[in-house]
């Protein structure tokens, strides 16, 4: 059992923190639901237990800067595994929650065709160093037909591309079919090549936190003039969350 020092706005102090061998499932958790949890539509008993786990067990504990012990990660493996998860991988985990807790997909439009994704995958032109978010976006992945309140980006690891990652995006690219939608910067879950971790940036009240389980503290805020932190979040970054205002 590992203790961590944890410090989040004025009013956190002391933290526990479980290790894992593999942290991607509070990472994602703390990326997607930290600000806001999810409107429960379905009535699953497992579904509604998973969603107060998380929310009073995790998130409230960490904000109210409640210790978080070991027995967590072996309570939420059982309730996952209970639910209907038996993989073990990010990405995974991200289309378990989309399905559980009724979020709504994005629709595309590709060759006349709508499409219905949980999230968007991009492509990165080979020889690519360096390029925005927004290019790999606009007019790549076809027409954007929904307002969903989520849109998630996948982008793979990408050691040694740096993607700038717009703090706003229409994602209608030169067919601007909805032009009165905007979707802002929500949160970046990055994988560390050098720890092998994942690790989340994420904005609450406006400011910038890093979460990162394996630093002390393990909550803190990010330093966006920091040119060093700024590279290794364009090079680390795996899934973006964007939020419809």
């Amino acid at each position: 059992m590992i203790y961590l020092t944890c410090k989040l706005l004025i009013i956190m102090n002391n933290l526990l923190v479980y290790n894992t061998k593999d942290n991607y499932q509070l990472s994602l958790i703390i990326a997607m639901f930290y600000n806001k949890q999810c409107m429960i539509t379905d009535n699953n008993l497992l579904c509604l237990y998973l969603n107060e786990y998380i929310k009073d067990k995790i998130i409230n504990k960490i904000k109210n800067n409640i210790p978080l012990y070991n027995k967590i990660h072996t309570d939420l493996n059982k309730i996952l595994y209970n639910s209907g998860y038996y993989e073990d991988n990010i990405l995974d985990l991200h289309n378990f929650f989309f399905d559980k807790f009724n979020i709504t997909h994005v629709a595309l439009l590709i060759d006349d065709v709508i499409k219905s994704v949980k999230y968007i995958s991009v492509n990165i032109p080979e020889h690519t160093y360096v390029i925005n978010l927004s290019s790999l976006i606009y007019d790549k992945i076809g027409i954007l037909t929904n307002t969903p309140d989520i849109i998630t980006i996948y982008l793979g690891v990408h050691p040694n591309v740096s993607i700038n990652i717009q703090k706003r995006m229409a994602f209608t690219g030169q067919k601007r079919y909805l032009v009165n939608y905007i979707w802002y910067f929500y949160s970046v879950i990055c994988y560390s090549p050098k720890t092998l971790k994942y690790y989340v940036i994420f904005i609450y009240h406006n400011e910038y936190y890093i979460f990162d389980a394996d630093n002390i503290p393990c909550i803190y805020k990010a330093d966006m003039t920091d040119v060093h932190l700024v590279e290794r979040i364009k090079r680390e970054s795996v899934l973006i969350y964007y939020r419809k205002n």
